[in-house]
């Protein structure tokens, strides 16, 4: 079947995609990344890796893991050449689309059903408050603590699991606490902790901040958790990835 995938606007000078075109368009991309990285393993097969490898690392994360990665791909593939960016899952999901980066460790789950996503590590999601808080006196909090309270936690459109993930999980047991402010990194919900008198939904990596006006708990359920996952892009054709799988 035939598809228009051009529309001619004024006078015929300008030339813009249709719909159609869009689709298209998208599919050639994939298919010349494809292409690219099918020539990239075939030469670090070879050993004639001569790219520079970028894996990006959500800061969520415990960075213990970050570490052990680059320390073992630094010695399993010492001819590559290796560079660790920092961003949040989102960014790394688009990033790994365009072909920026060739892997990443995020938070789990992202939405986008052409990235492959392998779960390694999975931990529990912790409060963080201020010291005169009333939920300080608890050794552990319960999830229906949160129901009407004033909390702080991550965007939603930066890392997935505090968006659309989180609000389903809320909505289904019933707790409804009261969002006052999405922040962009977790230093920066662990001042408004701070400064506010409020609670912040954190992952335990915030956890190695000192700021001796705030104190940390975690819940008693095993119901608020954050999986550390493995993302790529298409099938795991290049060694690096390959072997990095394995690890």
């Amino acid at each position: 079947t035939n598809a228009k995938l051009f529309d001619r606007q004024r006078g015929g000078l300008q030339v813009v995609l249709t719909a159609s075109g869009e689709a298209f368009a998208a599919e050639a991309r994939l298919a010349l990344l494809h292409a690219d990285r099918a020539v990239e393993g075939a030469r670090t097969a070879r050993g004639h890796h001569n790219c520079t490898w970028n894996l990006g690392y959500s800061p969520l994360i415990d960075l213990r893991i970050v570490y052990k990665v680059r320390s073992y791909l630094s010695d399993a593939h010492p001819s590559a050449d290796f560079r660790f960016v920092s961003g949040h899952t989102a960014e790394h999901v688009d990033a790994l689309r365009r072909g920026r980066i060739q892997a990443g460790l995020v938070i789990l789950p992202p939405s986008e059903n052409r990235v492959t996503f392998e779960g390694l590590h999975r931990e529990r999601l912790i409060l963080a408050l201020p010291q005169q808080h009333s939920l300080t006196t608890k050794k552990h909090v319960e999830i229906t603590d949160l129901h009407e309270l004033p909390l702080v936690k991550i965007r939603g459109d930066i890392e997935p699991r505090f968006g659309e993930s989180l609000a389903r999980l809320f909505a289904i047991i019933r707790v409804r606490p009261r969002i006052i402010h999405e922040a962009t990194n977790q230093a920066e919900a662990l001042e408004v902790v701070s400064q506010d008198g409020v609670a912040a939904l954190i992952t335990p990596a915030a956890e190695t901040a000192t700021n001796a006006r705030i104190v940390f708990r975690k819940f008693f359920d095993e119901i608020l958790i954050a999986d550390t996952g493995l993302a790529y892009f298409g099938e795991p054709a290049s060694p690096i990835l390959t072997s990095l799988r394995r690890f």
